[in-house]
C-alpha cells in the first residue's frame, strides 16, 4: 500500500465512516459527544459549501470519488452519507448543547415545587370505607437548579379506623405501632407549616404544590380535614397534577411508572412508601423542568371550610 493510500485509510478510520442507518442507531440522547478538531473542522467546512464548484473541490481535497454529472444537492448528499456517523452525531451534539444553554436561561414560574404524596388506610376487599391519611410526606425542589433541597415526613393517627388492615400494613409498609404513636392530622399540618417557614416559604406565591393525580388534595386531605373538623389550609389550595400536564404535552399512558419510563427514569426505593413515592415524583418533575415544560397550576380548591384559623397552636 502506498503512502497516499495509507493516509486515506487513516483519515477514514478517524472519521468512523458509516452509512446513515448505522449512524442513526448509534446516536443517543445521553450526553453531548466530543469529537476531534479535524472532524469538527471537516463538518464546518462541509456545512458552509453552497456551490457545485466548491463541493467538487471539497471532494478532491478529501479524496472522495463521486459519480459524475451529479447536481450540487445530489453531490452534497452523497458526501453526507459517507460521513454520516460523524456528521449526524456532531449535529445532534450541537443541538443538545444549544438546548442546555436555553435551559440555563429558562426561568420557571415558581421558585420552588413541593411534591406531596399522601398514604391512606386501605383494605384488600376494596370496600368503600372512609380512607384516612396515615403518612404525610413532602419533597422541596429548587425549581431553577432542579435539585431536592429538603424533605418532610410525618405519620398520622387515623380516627375512624385506628386499626390498620393487614393489607394496608403490607401495602404501605407502615406498622400498627407507627400509627399508634403518630400525631394527629392537626399537629402534622402545624409541623408542615413550620417546615415551610424554616425554608422561608411563608409566601405561597413562591412555590407550587405538585401531586401525581387529583386524589391527594381534593379527596384525601379534604376528607381528613372534614373528619377532624379542621379548616382547609390556604397553602394547599392550588396545585399541579402532573398527570394532567403529561397528557397535555405527550401521547401515551399517564400512569406514574409509564411517565417515569417515558423520561428514562427508574423507580428508586419502596413503592407506596409516601416519602419514596414523593421523591420519585420529584425526580420526574425535575426531568420535566429540564425539558422546559412549565409546571403550572392545574387545580384550585375552594372548600367551604377554607380558613387559616385553627392551625396557629399545636
Amino acid at each position: 500500500m502506498e503512502v497516499g493510500d495509507l493516509q486515506l485509510v487513516n483519515k477514514f478510520q478517524v472519521l468512523n465512516i458509516a452509512d446513515t442507518v448505522e449512524a442513526e442507531n448509534k446516536i443517543t440522547n445521553s450526553s453531548y459527544q466530543k469529537f476531534s478538531p479535524d472532524s469538527e473542522k471537516l463538518y464546518d467546512e462541509y456545512s458552509n459549501i453552497s456551490t457545485l464548484k466548491k463541493m467538487k473541490e471539497f471532494c478532491a481535497k478529501n479524496h472522495i470519488v463521486a459519480p459524475r454529472n451529479l447536481t450540487f444537492s445530489a453531490l452534497k448528499y452523497h458526501v453526507y452519507k459517507l460521513y454520516a456517523s460523524q456528521f449526524t452525531a456532531i449535529q445532534k451534539g450541537r443541538q443538545m448543547k444549544r438546548a442546555e444553554i436555553k435551559d440555563e436561561k429558562y426561568q420557571p414560574p415558581f421558585d420552588y415545587y413541593i411534591v406531596i404524596d399522601l398514604e391512606c388506610t386501605c383494605w384488600a376487599d376494596n370496600t368503600k370505607k372512609m380512607q384516612e391519611i396515615i403518612e404525610f410526606p413532602a419533597v422541596l425542589i429548587d425549581a431553577k437548579n432542579k435539585v431536592i433541597v429538603d424533605t418532610f415526613q410525618e405519620y398520622v393517627k387515623p380516627r375512624i379506623h385506628p386499626e390498620l388492615s393487614e393489607f394496608c400494613i403490607n401495602f404501605t409498609g407502615i406498622s400498627q405501632e407507627t400509627v399508634d404513636n403518630a400525631k394527629s392530622l392537626h399537629k402534622v399540618i402545624v409541623l408542615f407549616r413550620k417546615w415551610l417557614i424554616k425554608n422561608e416559604l411563608k409566601d405561597p406565591r413562591k412555590y407550587l404544590i405538585v401531586t401525581d393525580g387529583r386524589e391527594d388534595i381534593p379527596h384525601f386531605l379534604n376528607l381528613g380535614l372534614l373528619i377532624n373538623n379542621l379548616p382547609f389550609p390556604h397553602e394547599l389550595r392550588c396545585f399541579a397534577d402532573i398527570k394532567v400536564l403529561f397528557r397535555k404535552w405527550h401521547n401515551g399512558s399517564s400512569k406514574f411508572l409509564d411517565m417515569m419510563d417515558f423520561y428514562g427514569l427508574k423507580f428508586e426505593g419502596r413503592h407506596h412508601c409516601g416519602l419514596d413515592d414523593a421523591k420519585n415524583i420529584a425526580r420526574l418533575v425535575m426531568k420535566m423542568c429540564s425539558r422546559r415544560n412549565k409546571i403550572v397550576p392545574t387545580n384550585k380548591m375552594i372548600p367551604a371550610h377554607f380558613s387559616d384559623e385553627g392551625f396557629k397552636q399545636v
